[in-house]
């Protein structure tokens, strides 16, 4: 028989078990004498980074005023908010998180509250009054009784989710003519970004497919904004959902092949900024960028954008580019990070336009000579380093770079981050970073990091999120160390 001693010891040993290899967020208790405000330093307390273990996805975040996250992602085909509110992690009407709900389609974390359908992708913005705007595709009933991927968008008014007419949000409302639909086509639309403007108007673009679902091999982008009354598109014509030709303003790529991974910014002017992925007719893979000055499309040098022309190619790679991250810096110049394979392995690429060219980071013009791994457009080399690049910039508008890395000896994938301090590439202590060996620079600990996302602060500290198998993880540099919130 069990005497007392030894079922302590045994109790003991389940609670540290559970420390170790749980995503559990009360362990961090024991802490508190030793650091008692509300973060731990991530050394030592990796399993207290986790927000949502298991069945977990594609998380996005931002900051709000106080520098405290927001975050959504995709829980076992539901959307997810929560919001840190300087002790605790809450749902939208200020409840504490209970993580013995995840399974409960009740849990108040659960913004889509939809039955029996699948949310995914979700991205969120705040407001001026740090109130959370989200959007996702999901799966909805059009007239001929057929599903397709949709666009939804709904917003917090501090008491309910409603749609942008300001109808509350019904999630069980499975038709097309849910007003929280942006889409409302019968084709599929999904992987959609989101940013507001000064006005606190969403600007949505998302990708349209033609045949078949979204990821078809034919798809292209739409980019549409509320005006306050309606959705128009970026010339002012009200969006014509019905209208499913290349003609349809709301249609900016206008492509016969593939168009994809978009990423979408506002200039301080509310202008629409895009770049994305394009399949050429040699079924090479290039990064296009253009910006609308109120008339029409164009690109980085003023040129009005031709889809047929692909006169907005950044890239022009002789292989693969992809996953493009676009940040406008504070004198309105397009800079952007993306990952190539146009020689052994994958690499972080990054530029930026000065109005005239493409230029490296140190100020080159770009040469497109991708073969030469000296290029000083390659930040990093010879990892999947470039797998889910995101770029900021900080107040100095320098580049600012998170990315899964992985080591093709262990097979593990780690966050990696590094800037560039006004010199040179650093990491985040400011020792310098080797892009022919950047295996030393990658944040430990971790197996399977993927969909990367990056904030920073008002001191230009790095905030992370990312999925790490199945499992939603954050944490932030506080100019000493990476801590975790309690």
């Amino acid at each position: 028989m069990f005497n007392k001693k030894c079922l302590s010891i045994l109790i003991a040993s389940f609670i540290l078990f559970g420390v170790l290899v749980g995503c559990n967020r009360n362990v961090g208790e024991k802490l508190e004498d030793k650091y008692p405000e509300n973060f731990y330093p991530l050394e030592g307390n990796r399993s207290l980074s986790c927000i949502s273990a298991g069945r977990s996805y594609d998380p996005d975040f931002v900051l709000d005023s106080k520098g405290y996250p927001h975050v959504v992602w995709e829980y076992d085909q539901y959307i997810y908010y929560l919001k840190w509110d300087g002790e605790n992690w809450v749902c939208d009407d200020g409840s504490i998180f209970k993580s013995d709900e995840w399974r409960r389609w009740e849990n108040p974390a659960n913004v889509s509250r939809q039955i029996s359908q699948r949310n995914e992708k979700p991205s969120i913005r705040l407001d001026n009054s740090d109130n959370p705007h989200v959007v996702w595709h999901t799966l909805l009933r059009n007239d001929d009784e057929n599903y397709w991927f949709n666009i939804v968008y709904i917003k917090w008014d501090g008491k309910n989710w409603v749609c942008a007419d300001g109808s509350k949000y019904n999630g069980e409302d499975d038709k097309s003519s849910n007003p929280a639909n942006i889409s409302r086509n019968h084709k599929s639309a999904g992987n959609v970004k989101l940013e507001l403007d000064s006005k606190g108007y969403p600007h949505l673009a998302w990708e349209v497919g033609h045949i078949g679902p979204y990821s078809s091999t034919d798809t292209d982008v739409y980019y549409v904004r509320w005006n306050g009354e309606t959705w128009v598109c970026a010339d002012g014509s009200i969006y014509n959902p019905d209208d499913m030709t290349i003609l349809n303003p709301a249609n900016l790529t206008k492509n016969e092949l593939k168009s994809f991974d978009i990423s979408l910014v506002l200039d301080k002017d509310d202008n629409p900024h895009i770049s994305w992925t394009d399949q050429n007719t040699e079924n090479r893979l290039d990064i296009l960028y253009v910006t609308h000055n109120g008339t029409d499309w164009v690109t980085a040098d003023g040129s009005i954008f031709n889809p047929h022309m692909l006169n907005a190619n950044v890239s022009n790679s002789p292989s693969i580019s992809e996953e493009s991250s676009l940040v406008i810096s504070s004198r309105g110049d397009p800079h952007i990070a993306f990952y190539d394979q146009s020689f052994e392995g994958w690499h972080t690429v990054y530029l930026h336009h000065d109005g005239k060219d493409w230029k490296c980071g140190d100020g080159s013009t770009f040469e497109n000579e991708y073969l030469a791994i000296e290029n000083p457009t390659v930040v990093a080399l010879y990892s999947s380093s470039g797998w889910g690049s995101v770029l900021k910039l900080d107040k100095n508008n320098n580049p600012n770079f998170f990315w899964r890395h992985f080591d093709f000896d262990t097979k593990i994938v780690n966050p990696m981050f590094i800037k560039f301090d006004g010199e040179k590439m650093v990491t985040v202590t400011g020792e310098v970073f080797d892009k022919f060996d950047s295996e030393s620079s990658a944040i430990e600990g971790f197996t399977e990091v993927d969909e990367c996302k990056m904030q920073l602060d008002k001191n230009d500290y790095p905030h992370l999120l990312f999925q790490n198998d199945r499992s939603i993880h954050y944490m932030r540099w506080n100019g000493r160390e990476w801590e975790v919130l309690k």
